[in-house]
Parts: structure tokens; sequence; C-alpha cells
């Protein structure tokens, strides 16, 4: 088959795609290329002009799938009119979302269900709702991508930068706030690091300066962040906001390069992940705390859980499972 990936072409399912036999369109973002986040978010092209390429590419390469990430930024989006007559001429459009749930809304407002076969989601609950819109609709989470992070080596304990790591943004929507987290963990005299915007230390922006001196700015290799987050022993994510069977891309990352992770407690992730065992799940502030104090002089613990996290996201959350899940996918509409 010959796939077009718009937007999304992470290395290792394009190598697994190619592996299977398969040609994967849309992985370099060259001046004519069809990358609608290239087109609109870093040529500033208009919406206008983004749907006479992305037109203009489907007529020349005729590909037999259409897979399409995000599609939308703001004022900045495909229009539901280009996906339908991209539907009319592949075999199959599917769009990829790891934005939901916060993006259903505007999905479905937007009417940007309308040209699309399939949904892909990484969270369970939006299943249904993408179902009820008319589409087709798969659980399909972020994974661990061996193409683009490996090597990964064990950092022995005496070679970890901090104690606990958090790389993002200070959401205060999140439960618990991301800044309140890091907060109160500073509070306990850990070595804390942070990552992100400046607006984790600048009150006008709802942060707090007695972040400063934890505060080390953007992360500028991003190709390489795995590595901060192998070099941690303690490493924090939590969602925008509860919902089933909800992961966001931050959890294969950590978990990829075997690094302890504290993750808030969604409802149901528990069937795919070990509390205790692969990652460590949270309820509250209070509850972080208090496991935090606990895992941090205990190395033997720490690098059991971070061992069995790198083996769980070897053995079922690789890009190259997700290229597997996507071709049977395929398959079961009658595209092999």
């Amino acid at each position: 088959m010959r796939i077009m990936l718009n937007n999304y072409s992470y290395p290792g399912l394009v190598r697994a795609l190619e592996d299977m036999g398969h040609e994967v369109l849309g992985k370099t973002t060259g001046p004519d290329e069809f990358n609608w986040w290239h087109h609109l978010i870093n040529l500033g092209r208009s919406n206008e002009e983004y749907d006479v390429i992305l037109r203009s590419q489907i007529e020349e390469h005729r590909p037999d799938v259409y897979l399409c990430g995000k599609g939308w930024h703001f004022s900045k989006m495909i229009s539901p009119e280009t996906t339908e007559w991209v539907r009319e001429r592949v075999g199959c459009t599917l769009y990829w979302s790891l934005d939901d749930p916060d993006f259903m809304q505007t999905f479905s407002e937007l009417e940007m269900w309308r040209g699309y076969d399939v949904a892909l989601t990484c969270c369970g609950e939006c299943v249904r709702q993408y179902e009820e819109m008319g589409l087709e609709a798969h659980l399909f989470w972020p994974a661990w991508d061996q193409e683009a992070r490996e090597p990964v080596v064990e950092v022995p304990e005496d070679k970890r930068f901090a104690d606990f790591l958090i790389v993002g943004t200070p959401y205060a929507h999140t439960v618990p706030a991301r800044r309140d987290v890091a907060k109160a963990v500073s509070e306990l005299g850990v070595d804390l690091w942070l990552y992100g915007p400046d607006s984790w230390v600048k009150q006008e922006h709802g942060g707090y300066s007695s972040l400063w001196k934890h505060y080390h700015g953007y992360w500028k290799e991003w190709g390489r962040v795995h590595d901060l987050f192998a070099g941690a022993r303690v490493n924090f994510s939590n969602h925008v906001r509860r919902a089933e069977d909800y992961l966001n891309d931050r959890v294969p990352m950590v978990m990829g390069v075997g690094g302890v992770l504290f993750l808030d407690r969604q409802p149901d992730l528990d069937k795919w992940f070990v509390d205790g065992e692969e990652v460590v799940f949270f309820d509250d502030l209070k509850d972080l705390v208090s496991k935090l104090m606990y895992y941090l002089p205990r190395p033997d613990e720490r690098a059991r859980i971070g061992r069995a996290a790198r083996e769980k996201t070897l053995s079922a959350h690789t890009y190259r499972h997700r290229a597997e899940q996507l071709l049977d996918i395929l398959a079961a509409r009658g595209l092999k």
C-alpha cells in the first residue's frame, strides 16, 4: 500500500510500515511537501493555500491510505470539504489524535469528522464520541519510538542528576495543578528540576517565584529528551483531565528509557499498567508526596520498577506495535 502521513510521521512507525512492504509518503517537510503542520504553522500558509497543496499532492501521489494527525491549530485547519474530496480518491481516510480528550469539542464543532472513515485516539472515552459522529474508532496510544529514541543505557544511581523531574507546561487546571506539584516537592527539600516555559516562575502567569532555583529553561534538544527522563530518579506526568483509558505521549517516553514514572491515576489504566511494579500511580498531591518520600531512599525498588517499565513498553508499546495495529484496521476494511 501507499500510505500518506500528514503531520505525524514517527520514524519507528515509518520504518515498521516500510519493513512490512508498504510505501510511506510524507516523511520529509520540503517546500513542496504536503505536511500540514509544516505549511500552516512553520511556513505560514493560509488554509486555502494548503488545501490546494494537499489536493495537488493527492492527485500526484494517489495514495491508498490517507492518515492525518490533528489537522487543526487555533485558526488553522484543513477544511472538511477538502477531507471529503480526499476520501473520494483514496481507499481509507484516518484521523489520528494525540490531543484527546481536550480536542473533541473543537473537532465536533468544526465538523472535522466530515471526510474521515476511521478515528485513532489516545483516549478510550473518546472512542464512543467518535463513533457517535459516524466514524469507526480505535484506541491508539502514543508509543515508544525505537528509531528516534535509541540507544538507551541504564543510568547508575550515582550518575542520576535529579530526584524529581518535570518537563512541560505548568498547567493550573490539571488535578493536581502541575505548578502546585512543583511547589510541594520543592518544599520537601529534594533536588527538583523543571524544564518548560518561564511561566513556571512568573507570578503574573500563575507561577511561583520560589521555583527559580529549580528552573532550567526549555529543553532545547527534544530529540534527546529521553536522556533527561533516564537520568532522573523520579519522573512526573499528569493528564489535562481525567478520562477513561487516557494516555499522554510522555508515558511511553519515560517508560521506554526505564524511567520511574509517577502518573496520575486515570480510570482503567490499572488494567494496562501494574501500580508499584511498572508505574507509580498517585491519587492526589498528598499521595504523591508520600510516595515520593518512600521511593527516593529506595534505589533498588526504583531500579526494579524502571526495568519492568521498559520491558512492558518494548513488549507492547512501540511504534512497530502501532504499525501492526494500523495494518490490522486497514485489512479489516479490505486494504492490504
